[in-house]
Order: structure tokens, then C-alpha cells, then sequence
């Protein structure tokens, strides 16, 4: 199944800002193999807009592998019936976990890619399961995980940025708002000590301005760009 739109504008009503998106696509491709169920999700944006900012070039390749084709069945007839009900869709979760867990799922983030100004950014990640279903599932050995990143470093402070900026925004509601340049300089003095701080514990590398990281978890241990943590 392929879905294009060639462009989208949003307005937001609660005075947050526009977004222009333009040359999206979207490619779904799910096979059924044997007793299981394999899907490819891969999109596209050929570029997002916003007040000062453009982003290019985006693309978020998912993979889903080794679902239980019964189970995948009874869970699509069984949801729509809760008709969003979290706690309905939980015990059903819940109820064919072992079902589920015995052809060893797999989710994979390929990639999450884009551009900017500040060049290419590209993460990935993947969760697997590698233990024996019929003794339940122990997320301490049976589990295999890993995260990478590699982006400029301003990009990486932008990110970062964000989301400390909205935090400190959050922590200070009802009391007297942080002016721009004093907010400001909050969000880059805890941006610098949290990269400082990763990178002394060897989690983030730097080489050319450029960030790096991988993030490995399986048998319980943690390894960061190849040495345990």
C-alpha cells in the first residue's frame, strides 16, 4: 500500500505554530510468511516548514517482524470491538503474550533520518525478543536492545534544547515567567552540563562536531559504544 499527499498545511488553535509539510510518502508492505506476520513501514517527507526553520529530507523506516499471524488476527477483530478502551486492549495484550512472544517478535527503527541547516542527523533502534516464552517474559535476560545516534552536535543541543526549555517552563507555572535571555541561558547551561556529563560517562562520543552514541542492552548488561556501563 503506497499514500502520497503532495502538501499539508496545519494552523494550530492553541497559538502554537504553523506547520507547512510538503512531498509525504508513505509505503506500507506486510507479507505473511508461514505462521508469521512481517511489516515494512517506510516514510517520507520531502520537506517540513516552520516560522525559521526548514527540515529536509525526512525518512522513518519501521520494521515489524515474526508476528504471530493467529494472534495478530484475533487482536485487530478483538480492538475494534474495545473501540479504544486502554484497559480492554491491555488484558487482551496481556492474554496471547506467550502466543505472541514464542515467534520472537521483533521492532526495528531502520532509520530516522533528516536535514538542516546544521547538516544530517540519523537514529536508529531495535527490541527484540530472544528468551523461551513458556517460562514468561524476564525483560532482565530475555530482551535484546540497542539505540544509535549520529548527528552535529547543534543539532543535538537544539533537540536537547526543546525539551529542557518546555521543562523549566513547566516546573515554573504560577510563579513569575523567566525572562528570554534568562531562560535562555538556563536552557544552554543544562544542555552543556546533561552533553558534558553523557559524554564523561563514554555514552556520547565527539569527533569533527559531530555526536555519536551506541547504546547496546542483551543478557542484561548495558554497553555503550562497545564497553559496559
Amino acid at each position: 500500500v503506497k499514500w502520497t499527499l503532495d502538501s499539508m498545511h496545519t494552523e494550530p488553535k492553541n497559538g502554537g505554530e504553523p506547520v507547512q509539510i510538503d512531498g509525504l510518502t508513505m509505503d506500507i508492505d506486510t507479507k505473511q510468511e508461514g505462521d508469521v506476520v512481517n511489516t515494512g513501514i517506510n516514510t517520507a517527507v520531502k520537506l517540513v516548514t516552520v516560522p525559521g526553520k526548514k527540515i529536509n529530507d525526512i525518512a522513518v523506516d519501521l520494521a515489524l517482524r515474526n508476528l504471530d499471524a493467529t494472534w495478530l488476527n484475533q487482536f485487530t477483530k478483538q480492538s475494534q470491538q474495545a473501540q479504544g478502551d486502554p484497559q480492554a486492549l491491555q488484558a487482551m495484550l496481556m492474554g496471547g503474550l506467550q502466543q505472541l512472544l514464542a515467534r520472537k517478535p521483533e521492532l526495528e527503527i531502520k532509520r530516522i533520518a533528516w536535514r538542516s541547516d546544521e547538516g544530517a542527523a540519523e537514529l536508529s533502534a531495535g527490541l527484540s525478543y530472544q528468551g523461551d516464552a513458556t517460562k514468561g517474559l524476564n525483560p532482565a535476560t530475555d530482551i535484546k536492545a540497542h539505540a544509535k545516534l549520529n548527528m552535529p552536535k547543534p543539532v543535538l543541543e537544539s533537540l536537547m534544547g526543546s525539551r529542557v526549555r518546555d521543562a523549566l517552563i513547566a516546573d515554573n507555572e504560577g510563579d513569575e515567567d523567566y525572562n528570554p535571555q534568562q531562560l535562555a541561558t538556563m536552557v544552554q547551561d543544562d544542555v552543556k552540563l546533561r552533553i558534558d556529563t553523557l559524554m564523561q560517562a563514554g555514552v556520547l562520543q565527539e569527533k569533527d562536531n559531530q555526536m555519536s552514541a551506541l547504546i547496546e542492552y542483551a543478557g542484561g548488561e548495558v554497553k555503550a559504544n562497545g564497553k559496559k556501563l
